[in-house]
């Protein structure tokens, strides 16, 4: 299995292939179906339908994941950066930073799992724990048929097919530096509370900024631990296992 070490020229990301993402589950939920929709405009159905191509049993599971190249994130030079909480040079660093990322190397996957299927079982175990994986998301090799694209919107002009093989949980120094980049200490304050959940068919509502006095403070609510995402206008999405 790969493993985050240098190669002998320093490039954190030579082990990994460009179909290799690291990826945490934004939902996990009963496939809940009310009827029949169009497979050309309804993501799940599409699937469902190359699920039945492929042989697969009928899935029972709704699975979304947030995906994000294991290349492109090895070779962030910034991505085991302090950036603590208050520290407001810092901060001001790191939200530029996460401007800077390229969408290009992120993705989203909905997959559809039979947890007692012979070629699932194994993948559905896995994911369903609080970690941080790494799989593969192929157009050649075998594997669970997923969609993937840029947003959870699954855009028809966007979207695409892929197979999904499942690699192994990320490794002590991966989760480091992904629990690391991805942390929200960039914002000024945060604590707990409600975060609702949208129908069991789509991933977790996101989160809405809330301004503090004099317009600066953003507060992010959360009720257990999850991964939660946080957009502000002109930045990027961004996640935090916490």
């Amino acid at each position: 299995m790969n493993t985050a070490i240098e190669s002998p020229d320093h490039d954190p990301g030579y082990l990994y292939g460009p179909d290799e993402y690291f990826a945490f589950v934004e939902s996990l939920d009963p496939l809940i179906r009310s009827g029949f929709a169009d497979p050309n405009s309804d993501p799940i159905e599409l699937l469902l339908d190359k699920r039945r191509v492929n042989k697969f049993a009928p899935p029972s599971k709704v699975i979304w994941l947030d995906c994000v190249q294991s290349q492109y994130f090895m070779r962030l030079p910034w991505k085991d950066d302090v950036c603590e909480i208050g520290n407001a040079e810092q901060s001001a660093l790191r939200r530029q930073q996460v401007r800077q990322l390229d969408r290009a190397y992120f993705r989203v996957a909905l997959l559809l799992v039979n947890p007692e299927g012979l070629a699932e079982q194994g993948t559905f175990d896995e994911l369903k724990r609080a970690a941080l994986h790494r799989v593969v998301l192929s157009t050649q090799q075998t594997g669970i048929p997923v969609i993937v694209a840029p947003d959870f919107d699954l855009e028809s002009e966007n979207r695409e097919h892929r197979q999904l093989r499942y690699m192994g949980l990320c490794s002590l120094s991966e989760t480091k530096s992904l629990s690391n980049a991805f942390s929200l200490n960039f914002l000024p304050d945060a604590r707990m509370g409600d975060l609702e959940r949208g129908n069991p068919n789509t991933p977790p509502r996101t989160p809405s900024p809330r301004r503090g006095k004099g317009g600066t403070e953003i507060v992010i609510e959360i009720s257990k631990p999850m991964v939660i995402r946080y957009e502000e206008p002109g930045v990027e999405k961004m996640v935090r296992y916490v």
